[in-house]
């Protein structure tokens, strides 16, 4: 989509590595990375630069877990992946979040600290020190924000 000329169509560009749903998406001034997604709870994360976006994307480091539904937002060196669904895992409804690194993409993603109930179908938004994961569905029904804190999330 050509924001100067956003009335007309969207043109075709460069494929992901491989085809999937569910899947979630986030991006920063250059590239953007297509994150996980079904069938099967894929972990591949395809990056697109911008400034080539005819090309194939570029695989990168997976993630740590599998889960589609997940919610993504990110700051201007990482993106926090949280939520999700895994079925039929015993915790299909997933806490985890996962970290990946703008700077060292090609890593497998670094788990973080657990959102305090899992959720699927979430909404993500941030600032370049706080992110919100809120509403979604969960096993107790929609839940209220929870915050990740990005600058203290070791």
């Amino acid at each position: 989509m050509d924001y100067s000329n956003d009335s007309a169509s969207p043109t075709p560009r460069g494929p992901l590595s491989n085809t999937k749903y569910r899947g979630a998406a986030v991006s920063n001034s250059n590239f953007g990375w297509f994150m996980g997604g079904s069938p099967s709870y894929v972990t591949t994360v395809n990056r697109i630069e911008y400034a080539s976006d005819t090309a194939t994307a570029v695989v990168r480091g997976p993630l740590a877990n599998g889960k589609d539904r997940a919610s993504v937002t990110g700051t201007i060196d990482y993106a926090y992946r949280g939520g999700g669904y895994n079925w039929p895992a015993p915790d299909y409804i997933r806490t985890i979040v996962d970290r990946i690194d703008y700077a060292n993409d090609s890593s497998t993603a670094t788990p973080k600290g657990l959102l305090a109930e899992g959720t699927y179908y979430a909404g993500a938004t941030g600032t370049a020190s706080y992110g919100y994961n809120g509403g979604g569905r969960a096993s107790s029904g929609v839940i209220s924000c929870t915050c990740l804190l990005y600058t203290s999330d070791a």
